[in-house]
């Protein structure tokens, strides 16, 4: 009888070791898993206003291009 008891302990004790352990780590690594999508935040959003910026430049340069191409005066174009 003690041995059922036993192995009964056992498995119990192997079936919850993991997900304890995953939630002991979680809490462990919470602030710096934390820090570490917020970096990656704030790098993405930079990255798309950068992309933004250098498209901003792009079609302003191209809109210069053209007017001179075309010789329109980019005084009566700006009114």
């Amino acid at each position: 009888m003690k041995i059922d008891i036993l192995s009964f302990i056992i498995e119990l004790l192997n079936a919850v070791a993991w997900p304890v352990s995953v939630i002991i780590i979680v809490i462990i690594l919470k602030e710096p898993l934390s820090r570490l999508i917020d970096s990656i935040q704030n790098l993405t959003i930079r990255i798309e206003e950068t992309k933004t910026a250098k498209k901003g430049k792009t079609v302003k340069e191209e809109a210069k291009s053209q007017v001179h191409h075309t010789g329109e005066d980019t005084d009566r174009i700006r009114r």
